[in-house]
């Protein structure tokens, strides 16, 4: 057994158990559907007891400290601080506290351990699936039983939420329900942008589509303008995505999602020699120990580029950058790109030409280094993609464009900005569980 179940714990698991029952007693579910929930409480138990997961999601801890942070916080009447301690996670940390305080609201009675976050996560499928699911959606007992979702409502990660504001969404924009979608879209703006702005993206091309079925001339309007306003803002745009391949590239360093390994650079034939193998400049790890954005690096790193590095002695690289010392530590020089770092996109044309790349990128991420998540990951995606494909010739006509264009831009979004494999899957999958959701959408 790796975790065990406190009294606190004990109480939390019995009023999820409750609210199953209240549900049942008020014919808001069935004896069956009842059951199905009681399992899916039990295999997350199970999981949470016997399986060890708090290594490979480490963030869980992050979470849950801070939710405490705050219900501590209500209690003594005070302002709250829940992430003064996790630098780690400094670029994201308005998204949790804001994640943290959504559970932190929840009135469940103690939040003690991770487990107490996986019982909020199942409370929430549970009022999504009565309140939304069953009552649109095809087949809605069998969407509970998506491996990755059961996987991931068994964490106390963002995944759970994500997925739920994702759904609601896409569904709100489906019905027409205004209200619906601009409170998923501004909930995931609080907890995670990145999410946001692929709702939005779904959201102009439901609109684009509403307006083609209606008016051809009016939807080559609405083309000829976004076009305009898209190429007006191609800089400011192709800047922010290559900021967020930085970001996200540091970030992948400071948490130590990837292999580290010291160099010793002690002349120049070892620089040439490391540089020829993995075109990594040397002085990004300087950058990442100053806490650097990515505009701050291209100037602190302006005056040696890496093609000009070659060339020079250890004692005029010092030269040039006071900070920089012999024993450099370099960080994953097989795992990152270079590019993550040196090539930048340019153009809209440059991303265009590589996104079957990005896409599948994006979409087939094989996950952590544990090759069992990788077996996982793989055959579980190959599945929802094939049911995916089959289903998108029955959804209805209206939904089916804003579906593929939203699975195939996130993913290769996705596939463009994050480097480190666990991460690019986490983000990953709750694309494609809310495509799968969505395919099981009833037509009107």
């Amino acid at each position: 057994m790796i975790n065990t179940i406190s009294l606190f714990d004990s109480i939390n698991i019995f009023f999820t158990l409750l609210i199953i029952y209240v549900f049942y007693f008020s014919k808001k579910i069935n004896l069956k559907e009842s059951f199905i929930f009681f399992l899916l409480v039990l295999i997350s138990v199970l999981i949470y007891l016997f399986i060890s997961l708090d290594s490979t999601f480490s963030d869980q801890k992050i979470y849950l400290n801070c939710v405490q942070e705050i219900r501590m916080a209500f209690f003594e009447m005070r302002s709250y601080d829940c992430l003064h301690e996790q630098a780690q996670e400094s670029f994201s940390s308005k998204a949790i506290e804001r994640f943290s305080l959504i559970y932190a609201l929840i009135p469940v009675p103690f939040y003690y351990s991770a487990l107490s976050g996986i019982l909020v996560n199942k409370i929430l499928i549970m009022f999504f699936y009565i309140f939304l699911l069953k009552k649109i959606f095809l087949r809605p007992s069998l969407l509970l039983f998506i491996p990755s979702l059961i996987l991931f409502s068994s964490l106390f990660l963002k995944e759970t939420l994500v997925i739920l504001f994702l759904v609601s969404g896409m569904v709100g924009a489906f019905h027409n329900k205004k209200i619906l979608s601009v409170i998923s879209l501004v909930l995931l703006i609080f907890i995670k942008i990145q999410a946001a702005i692929f709702l939005l993206i779904f959201f102009m091309i439901m609109l684009f589509q509403i307006i083609y079925l209606k008016s051809r001339k009016i939807a080559l309007v609405f083309i000829f303008f976004s076009g305009l306003i898209l190429l007006s803002y191609e800089n400011r745009l192709i800047s922010t995505l290559n900021n967020y391949i930085y970001v996200f590239t540091v970030n992948a360093i400071n948490i130590g999602g990837i292999n580290e390994q010291n160099m010793i650079i002690n002349n120049v034939q070892s620089l040439k020699s490391r540089l020829k193998q993995s075109d990594l400049n040397p002085l990004i790890s300087e950058c990442i120990k100053l806490d650097l954005s990515r505009n701050q690096c291209k100037t602190y790193l302006s005056i040696s580029e890496p093609s000009d590095l070659s060339s020079l002695t250890i004692k005029e690289i010092k030269k040039k950058r006071s900070s920089i010392n012999q024993y450099m530590e370099l960080r994953n020089p097989e795992l990152i790109y270079a590019e993550g770092f040196i090539k930048e996109y340019q153009s809209y044309i440059e991303i265009i030409k590589n996104l079957p790349i990005l896409f599948f990128r994006g979409a087939l991420s094989p996950g952590y280094t544990d090759m069992k998540i990788q077996i996982f990951a793989l055959i579980e995606k190959v599945f929802l993609f094939s049911l995916i494909c089959f289903y998108l010739f029955y959804i209805s006509k209206i939904l089916m464009m804003p579906t593929i264009i939203f699975l195939i831009s996130s993913n290769a979004l996705l596939g463009a900005i994050i480097m480190n494999q666990g991460t690019l899957w986490r983000y990953s999958v709750p694309i494609i569980i809310s495509t799968g959701l969505i395919t099981q959408l009833k037509k009107k």
